[in-house]
């Protein structure tokens, strides 16, 4: 879900930042653009990435700053079948 977001957004945000024109050339590959039009959607294309940088960097820090490491079990507990079905906790288990 957070990359069609994340991909939501940086289309919004290269369509803004294309000129006029470049709405009429509805199919065209991009080498058969006029290399006005390339230049603005390179243009365009920079603020994107540059907002994508930017918020993976902060959630970067994020995660640095304040998620918990939680180390692995090292061994694996017999419980009854019973239990790990019903997903009950096994009373006899240190926590």
């Amino acid at each position: 879900m957070g990359a069609t977001i994340g991909v939501s957004v940086m289309g919004v945000i290269v369509n803004a930042g294309l000129p006029a024109e470049a709405a009429r050339g509805e199919g065209v590959a991009i080498h058969r653009l006029p290399p006005a039009l390339r230049v603005s959607l390179a243009s365009a294309l920079k603020p994107a990435f540059l907002a994508a940088t930017c918020v993976a960097l902060l959630v970067w820090a994020v995660a640095i700053a304040f998620v918990k490491e939680v180390p692995l079990r090292r061994s694996v507990e017999t419980i009854a079948p019973a239990e790990a079905a019903a997903g009950a906790p096994n009373p006899g288990a240190a926590d």
